[in-house]
């Protein structure tokens, strides 16, 4: 089996821990997107989860495309 790396030596995506503390996470992203805890509250977790990351814009569904040549140049 082998291990996927970012070139950093840090982990990618995939091999991260699931976070300790989820409930914690999930309210301090809502109030950062600037949910009240009222707003939150009506959410389920699955639905919180896929709002946060709608407004992320990390979406499970979206695919990163590999920069190319002409993305350089451009920059």
């Amino acid at each position: 089996m082998e291990v996927e790396s970012n070139g950093s030596g840090e982990p990618t995506d995939t091999e991260a821990e699931p976070p300790e503390r989820l409930d914690l996470d999930l309210l301090v992203v809502g109030k950062k997107m600037g949910l009240s805890f009222d707003e939150m509250n009506m959410f389920r977790v699955r639905d919180l989860i896929k709002f946060v990351r709608i407004y992320t814009g990390n979406d499970e569904e979206t695919e990163v495309r590999q920069a190319n040549q002409a993305d350089f140049d451009r920059w």
